[in-house]
């Protein structure tokens, strides 16, 4: 006599899809199981997919041979069709079909039971896929409050970040930033210090997540001290690199750093670079310059953090990014890097075309334009040819790391 134990509270969560083209066999089955699951029924391959998209079971017993839509079919549906890789598949096959097992397997189906099935066999084979189904579900919980906690670091990051450039008479500041993720590494910032200058910061954290944006809430802390107490460059990019000495001892953790003070009373830009990608200085006469680093890597060792002094006139511009913007991989046959150097070259000649025909638009929307061009293995023009037009799809450039690229400007 069959077993009809009411379900427990942990097995009526679980729903059941009985798939078999015999009435006889689905009830039979049905009986087994007790009453311990949320059981439906289909009469064929084709009924099954109906049922599945009714209600997405989370245990698929499944027989091999039925009319219209066999079991290889549903299986292949559910796995390729759907890319449901979570259902779990129990198929029921021929005890002595050694041709179907690997081959259903192979498909996707996670177990097999051999018919004629005993009660005992059949019971617990749903007790595995049960428990599966509640871990699974119980890893995709903890993922949900794990994305939740980094979506809410990395709002709590967008406000930390400038929201308004401030004025400063004479400068034009523009900002873009693209966090691969809900949280970043990547750090901007610009604030006046003082009267006449404006401080302006772009740091990359080194990794993802929410531990680089910690890293990154301590970098923008001790410049906003720096800020307060209007400390120079130099005891600032030392007070910066010595906390990360302290708070990551040997951890394999860094900081590239690029700094620079604009005094528009002086007219100089004073600027100090730790290992950070080489801004780019435009002078009033079209010549590009690169400030390469003149300091190591932060929070590695003690060095001394020089700075150096240009001009900065009317026309002077100043680009400074992150890495992420040429660390990723072109849409050629070889899979090839942007790489820094092409990207220079890029932002120069984006620059230079920019300004022979006086044209209005921001340098950074051009940048990202020319960036999408290149993910199309489109040429990158400033007059396109309307033949070589962006499709009606385009892709975006498959940046790997976070994206920040700060530009100032002096009009005056």
């Amino acid at each position: 006599m069959p077993n009809t134990t009411p379900a427990t509270a942990s097995e009526a969560d679980i729903s059941v899809l009985l798939v078999d083209d015999s009435k006889v066999i689905r009830l039979s089955l049905a009986a087994m199981l007790g009453g311990r699951y949320r059981v439906r029924e289909a009469r064929n391959g084709r009924d099954a997919i109906a049922q599945y998209h009714l209600e997405k079971p989370d245990i698929m017993i499944l027989d091999v041979n039925m009319p219209e839509l066999d079991g290889f079919g549903v299986v292949d549906y559910v796995r390729n069709e759907v890319h449901d890789q979570e259902t779990f598949i129990l198929v029921l096959t021929a005890e002595d079909d050694r041709t179907v097992r690997p081959r259903i397997l192979s498909l996707g189906a996670n177990d097999f039971l051999a018919k004629p099935c005993e009660r005992v066999e059949l019971l617990a084979r749903t007790q595995v896929a049960a428990r599966q189904m509640r871990l699974t579900r119980s890893l995709k919980a903890s993922l949900a409050s794990l994305a939740g906690e980094l979506h809410t670091v990395g709002r709590l990051q967008q406000i930390m970040l400038p929201q308004a450039s401030p004025f400063l008479k004479g400068l034009a500041v523009d900002s873009l930033y693209r966090p691969s993720g809900h949280a970043s590494g990547d750090y901007f910032d610009y604030f006046p210090v003082g009267e006449h200058v404006l401080r302006l910061v772009v740091a990359d954290v080194s990794g993802h997540g929410a531990r680089a944006a910690c890293l990154m809430a301590i970098v923008r802390t001790i410049f906003h001290v720096s800020k307060t107490l209007h400390m120079d460059l130099t005891p600032t990019m030392e007070l910066l690199n010595d906390q990360f000495l302290e708070i990551l001892a040997a951890a394999p953790d860094h900081l590239t750093c690029f700094v620079a003070d604009i005094d528009r009373r002086r007219n100089t830009i004073t600027w100090c670079n730790a290992g950070h990608c080489p801004p780019l200085l435009f002078s009033p006469n079209g010549f590009s310059r690169r400030l390469d680093p003149t300091a190591p890597l932060m929070g590695f060792f003690r060095a001394p953090w020089l700075t150096h002094t240009l001009p900065w006139t009317r026309g002077s511009r100043l680009f400074c990014y992150t890495d992420g913007f040429f660390e990723w991989l072109l849409p050629d046959a070889d899979q090839h890097m942007l790489g820094l150097d092409r990207f220079v070259e890029l932002a120069i000649s984006l620059e230079a075309a920019r300004q022979q025909d006086a044209s209005p638009a921001r340098f950074l929307e051009r940048l990202d334009q020319a960036l999408s061009r290149l993910a199309n293995a489109l040429p990158v023009a400033e007059f396109p040819d309307p033949a070589q037009a962006m499709p009606a799809a385009p892709l975006a450039p498959t940046f790997r790391d976070d994206c920040t690229a700060l530009w100032v400007e002096a009009l005056e």
